[in-house]
């Protein structure tokens, strides 16, 4: 994963994740629910063709709904260089927290193992970075390397 943005000098990206493979269950829920659709539309088609019709429409949506989570999925990056916390959407720039800014970070486990949420306070706003793989460990280098980069300043 690289980050398609600008560094200031002698910036570092420390660590880059997406969000944890685990949010795409949504996904490939729909995706079966697609399956079940197309299978019963398949099946009632020679008796009722309005009903198959509106039951093709129903698994066309699901796939969609599967295609829109995966995509999600794939465009979220976060970034931790060692001067501010960058979150990413499709390439482009959502927020730059630079990490003397940062006043706490709270960890909101999900049901999922492994994954959660981490709100992180950044003087009068809050971002939700989502999904998180391990967000224990991502809060631990973010506030190890707040902790370095306040020493040197």
């Amino acid at each position: 994963m690289k980050l398609k943005t600008e560094l200031v000098e002698h910036e570092k990206v420390l660590t880059a994740t997406r969000m944890h493979p685990k949010a795409l269950a949504g996904a490939g829920l729909y995706v079966l629910l697609a399956i079940v659709l197309a299978s019963f539309a398949s099946t009632v088609k020679p008796a009722s063709l309005v009903l198959a019709t509106v039951v093709f429409i129903a698994a066309a949506v699901a796939l969609y709904k599967a295609a829109e989570r995966w995509v999600h999925w794939l465009r979220r990056q976060y970034f931790l260089t060692n001067y501010r916390l960058i979150l990413m959407d499709a390439g482009q720039m959502q927020a730059s927290l630079p990490l003397d800014r940062i006043r706490g970070m709270n960890v909101q486990m999900h049901r999922l193992k492994g994954a959660g949420d981490i709100v992180v306070d950044a003087l009068c706003t809050t971002h939700r970075v989502e999904c998180v793989p391990v967000p224990q460990k991502f809060s631990r280098l973010t506030q190890s390397a707040q902790q370095k980069f306040l020493s040197r300043a």
